[in-house]
């Protein structure tokens, strides 16, 4: 066996990777920031929960498993990918084969005590809900979400069968305000958190006439599950970006 194939007595779990850091926990998701230096690599680590990633630099990196051996790629800033981690665990090691810093969240999606699925009635953490507003990007098919429980289905050609319903648990966003530019009023009934790609000044203007501002820097993060209707505006001279992420409000935490 080649010496660079994970071996499951040296594996470690991602909570313990030293270049992996849990930076804040919540009953809803547990966010993980990655920095791995050029020319550094991580431990073997083993991944099992549902997770979206988020990159804010660009640059290459080696990545060994025992399932697809070793893979080099270029990463992109503003990458966003989604993996379903539960179903389909991994041991990998990571290693930055580029010029600049890997710099990244990984955001892993904690399935609620007592979930019901609004679509099919089956066990998932939400199904996404946003009323979608100039500004917000929908990004599509991220983190599907394979219900437990199978449903009855007819065929065309008589009979029936069950089938497994695949569908978001999450719905998630891209926010891009040019320099003064603001969103129209917008209301979300949903848990979100805001990702933000780029430094800036953000101005949060509720219905009910308050206001507040907010600086934001590239990598740092706001949660809330609190309704919100009103607008958000950039009052700085560059433009920001953020990625949203929305939950369905299932059940109670």
């Amino acid at each position: 066996m080649p010496p660079d194939t994970p071996q499951p007595e040296t594996d470690v779990s991602v909570y313990d990777e030293p270049l992996h850091r849990v930076e804040y926990e919540h009953p809803l998701f547990r966010v993980i920031r990655l920095r791995i230096a050029p020319g550094a690599q991580t431990q073997f680590h083993r991944r099992d929960v549902d997770s979206f990633f988020c990159l804010f630099s660009t640059t290459r990196v080696r990545v060994e498993t025992a399932r697809d051996g070793v893979r080099e790629s270029a990463v992109e800033r503003m990458t966003v990918e989604a993996t379903p981690y539960s179903r389909e665990p991994i041991v990998r090691r990571i290693k930055n084969i580029g010029e600049a810093d890997l710099h990244g969240l990984d955001v892993e999606v904690v399935a609620h005590a007592e979930p019901r699925c609004m679509l099919c009635n089956a066990f998932v953490t939400g199904v996404p809900f946003l009323r979608e507003v100039p500004c917000f990007e929908k990004v599509d098919d991220l983190l599907p979400w394979c219900c437990t429980t199978p449903r009855r289905v007819k065929l065309p050609g008589g009979g029936y069968d069950t089938e497994r319903v695949t569908h978001g648990a999450i719905g998630l966003y891209r926010l891009r305000l040019a320099a003064g530019e603001a969103t129209p009023t917008f209301c979300c009934d949903q848990p979100r958190l805001f990702i933000w790609y780029a430094a800036g000044d953000v101005v949060v203007q509720g219905s009910d006439g308050t206001t507040f501002a907010r600086r934001v820097t590239a990598g740092s993060y706001a949660f809330d599950d609190r309704r919100f209707h009103g607008s958000l505006r950039n009052a700085g001279e560059e433009a920001v970006e953020a990625l949203v992420a929305v939950w369905a409000a299932v059940g109670s935490y």
